[in-house]
């Protein structure tokens, strides 16, 4: 119990630090490789007249994990990761900037997917993620009362401990597919199944401190929300297996278009979808003071951890609720420059006002193609990322950082142990991905020495033609 309770204060400060972690991969936009066609639904992942017909990862996961800190406890948050025990030191009680961590995961573990056809560049395919987003929004004072509660005694702090922590962890289990309805328009869409891991959310909406030096105690007065699928008494392992427990849907449509001299626009409606938790789901509300006595004892730290979980688990309700995944919008724009192909990307959370504008440069080098990716988050900062992608048309293989820079100097702190290094912003993020496509050339029927699907339903129109021809008809 007291290993969930850290997740409250102060380790919450850290899922972007400690859990697997919003994942974006921007300059694997617009490469038509497999992981491209299945994120964006309407691009191709094969090559008419060059690529084979299947393509896999041979179950060899596609993952990516990534994390930011932005506030003033920066230098508190690093040395928590790299050494796992917490520090005040510096800390300025009563600053209103507060502290916003960030930790996501995008992790493909199977993907399959099927070049149907050459006429109307057909595609269909199967995909196995496991998604993790997590979101902490906290207070200096919640990291200062761990170790000197004593300082927040030097200021008239409103709300002290008035904190937001969200983390979601789910499968998704999808199918996509894709046509072209015109040379110049592609259409396509993504079904998916999802099935809930883990809910957190922890929203404390009033609090306040009282300190007692003379009796050497202090008390905090918590009053909020918490609400998980699992109870703070549970042990530390969950079924992380896919089921049928916390079930949920998701639906993705996309399109992209051929412009003239070059120009391509690409556009998503991505991710629309919920997840239903059981009614076997807790929820907590709470209302009390809690009091710890010897506050200047060694062992504070963890009688407070140990009394936050006896807190929160003596009151609550038993019953399902329904959460939202992160969905967004998206448009990209694009310039085919021969070896050099720039890529506008607008990419806007529909729940959130999380918002990126990315610059994607690619240079191709025979089959090597180099990006750097500038992305600017409001919400956020500027970061600057870069991949290396060995591709052909019946192999791909690419290894990147959204954020070179940060991921540089926090790699450096954590093996020096010395949370002084990187003054701004922190972050870290890694991908890597591969794969492969085996089986029967797709040729066009004048290049073909077989042609698969002649005198066949292949020759028909494809879905998205179809009804769109029985629209205008009408």
């Amino acid at each position: 119990m007291a290993k969930k309770m850290r997740g409250i204060f102060p380790l919450i400060l850290l899922l972007a630090c400690l859990q697997p972690a919003r994942a974006q991969q921007f300059a694997l936009y617009n490469t038509r490789t497999l992981f491209d066609a299945f994120e964006n639904p309407a691009q191709k992942a094969f090559m008419a007249d060059s690529s084979r017909k299947y393509a896999f990862n041979f179950l060899v996961p596609n993952f990516a994990v990534t994390a930011s800190a932005k506030g003033p406890a920066q230098p508190n948050i690093r040395y928590l990761a790299f050494t796992g025990k917490v520090n005040s030191e510096g800390l300025e009680v009563g600053n209103t900037e507060r502290n916003k961590v960030s930790a996501n995961s995008n992790n493909y573990l199977a993907m399959f997917r099927v070049f149907k056809d050459v006429k109307y560049n057909r595609e269909f395919g199967f995909a196995w993620q496991l998604r993790s987003d997590n979101f902490a929004d906290v207070t200096n004072e919640s990291i200062a009362v761990l170790k000197n509660y004593q300082s927040l005694s030097a200021a008239d702090i409103a709300d002290p401990f008035n904190n937001r922590v969200l983390s979601q962890t789910y499968h998704q289990f999808s199918f996509s597919y894709r046509e072209d309805v015109t040379k110049r328009l592609g259409l396509g869409v993504k079904l998916s199944y999802l099935s809930g891991v883990l809910y957190n959310d922890l929203d404390i909406k009033s609090s306040d401190f009282d300190i007692n030096t003379a009796a050497n105690t202090y008390t905090l007065h918590l009053k909020g929300k918490y609400r998980s699928n699992f109870s703070t008494e549970e042990p530390e392992s969950l079924a992380a297996m896919p089921g049928f427990q916390n079930p949920g849907a998701a639906l993705t449509i996309g399109m992209n278009y051929k412009l003239r001299h070059g120009w391509f626009v690409l556009a998503n409606v991505k991710d629309i979808g919920f997840i239903r938790w059981n009614n076997a789901s807790y929820n907590y509300v709470f209302d009390k003071p809690l009091t710890i006595d010897n506050a200047s004892a060694p062992d504070s730290y963890n009688r407070l951890v140990k009394k936050l979980g006896t807190f929160i688990s003596k009151e609550y309700e038993l019953h399902g609720f329904t959460s939202m995944i992160n969905s967004k919008a998206e448009v990209l724009i694009n310039k085919d420059l021969g070896n050099y192909q720039p890529n506008l990307l607008l990419s806007k959370s529909l729940l959130t006002p999380d918002m990126d504008i990315a610059l994607i440069n690619n240079l191709k080098y025979k089959n090597s193609v180099f990006s750097i990716a500038a992305d600017y988050n409001p919400n956020r900062y500027f970061q600057l990322g870069g991949q290396y992608m060995l591709k052909s048309p019946n192999f791909e293989f690419f290894i990147g950082s959204d954020q070179l820079f940060t991921t540089y100097y926090f790699t450096k702190g954590m093996l020096t142990e010395d949370e002084n290094i990187g003054k701004k912003n922190t972050g870290a993020s890694f991908y890597l991905g591969f794969s492969a496509k085996f089986g029967a050339p797709m040729e066009h029927q004048a290049n073909a020495s077989r042609i698969p699907g002649i005198n066949s339903d292949l020759d028909r129109p494809g879905i998205f033609k179809r009804f769109l021809s029985k629209k205008n008809r009408k």
